[in-house]
């Protein structure tokens, strides 16, 4: 019996010193992380990031505006042509027609 309680006894002193290596391993690594991210120019990879920013789950993007956007067939050009020509229509009380067909050549167009 005495045999048995010596094997265990041993035991528990060895998972001790174990224990003790394990933890003392886990201080040092924390040390030189500590210096390694005091050193880290990358904000990201500071304080143990992954490198990359955080992700804004709940960031709504605003969807793309419409005025003055490439590829829409000259509309935007034709929007501004129609606004110049109603303000200086009414800066000059004359009729749109007439200003849209002295710029443009037609009063159409516009």
């Amino acid at each position: 019996m005495t045999d048995e309680v010596n094997i265990f006894a041993s035991a528990a002193k060895t998972n001790e010193k174990r224990n003790a290596k394990a933890e003392a391993r886990r201080a040092e690594a924390d040390a030189l992380e500590k210096i390694r991210s005091s050193r880290e120019l990358n904000p990201y990879w500071k304080d143990g990031g992954m490198g990359l920013p955080a992700e804004d789950t709940d960031h709504n993007p605003q969807p793309p505006s419409t005025v003055g956007r490439m590829n829409d067939g000259g509309l935007s050009w034709w929007r501004k042509a129609y606004q110049r020509c109603t303000e200086l229509a009414a800066e000059e009380n004359r009729p749109l027609e007439e200003i849209a067909a002295e710029r443009y050549g037609v009063c159409w167009i516009l």
